[in-house]
């Protein structure tokens, strides 16, 4: 919803478990927009959180050619080959070393030849092992590495660079490969205390996004961590009404004066 009156179709994408291979994801990220495109509007938002920002971008940059009215990204895990995601060491949401890190990456790595399924709600809720591994990954720097199938990628980026990474797979960088002038105008919403995902993974975001000519917002909410929306919001809150004055507040109706603003072009 924005602060003007619009008449929207909220369309809920549900991430695919079915893949892990980099073009999967794409796709499933891609062909909703492409659905809805034809189907229902052709005036499309693109917006995800955490990882889901990071294929809102992508499939902005995917589907570029039905030109998307705008992409927000809320703390989203916008560049493979952050400093974050390519240099081992490195913990996420105060989990500690893993002392078996080398068992669990083999874990993860068998998963991914064997074609299972790397996230899901297995029930009793202790036999997820979805943040385990995605600690593990951040710990070890593999993101690039498993995302993308190309062992030994964050290594090569990390030594050489950008530049390293193959033609074939730049795609799936689209900070750094895929902007340009039909890229749309792009919101980036963050919490500075976020510990799975630096907030300044969004600065950086907005840094390059800007240099390439396209208009974007940038929030930062001041003490906010990971899921700050979804865990510290009442569902009933309107952030329309001048009454509402909470810390998030001023930051979302910002976000929204920025997306009417796209709209209303």
């Amino acid at each position: 919803m924005t602060g003007n009156t619009h008449f929207v179709a909220l369309v809920h994408v549900v991430q695919g478990v079915r893949s892990i291979h980099i073009q999967d994801i794409a796709d499933d990220a891609e062909n909703p927009v492409r659905w809805v495109h034809k189907n229902l509007a052709n005036r499309v938002i693109i917006a995800g959180s955490s990882a889901g920002g990071y294929l809102a971008l992508l499939a902005a940059a995917q589907a570029r050619s039905l030109k998307p009215v705008a992409v927000l990204s809320v703390y989203g895990l916008n560049n493979l080959a952050t400093e974050s995601y390519i240099t081992p060491g490195s913990t996420m949401a105060g989990v500690p070393i893993i002392p078996n890190l080398d068992e669990v990456i083999g874990d993860i790595k068998s998963a991914a030849n064997g074609g299972q399924s790397m996230s899901g709600y297995p029930f009793p809720e202790k036999n997820d092992k979805r943040m385990g591994w995605i600690a593990a990954l951040h710990e070890a720097a593999l993101y690039p590495d498993i995302v993308c199938g190309v062992p030994g990628l964050a290594k090569t980026i990390r030594s050489d660079g950008v530049q390293s990474i193959p033609n074939e797979i730049r795609k799936f960088f689209p900070l750094e490969f895929g902007l340009d002038g039909d890229f749309p105008p792009t919101a980036l919403l963050y919490g500075d205390q976020d510990s799975s995902i630096n907030a300044a993974q969004s600065v950086l975001a907005a840094e390059r996004l800007r240099s390439a000519g396209i208009k974007t917002c940038l929030e930062v909410v001041p003490g906010k961590g990971h899921g700050f929306d979804a865990m510290e919001v009442a569902a009933g809150v309107d952030f329309e009404a001048e009454s509402e004055t909470g810390v998030f507040a001023g930051h979302l109706k910002s976000i929204i004066s920025f997306l009417d603003g796209v709209i209303g072009r």
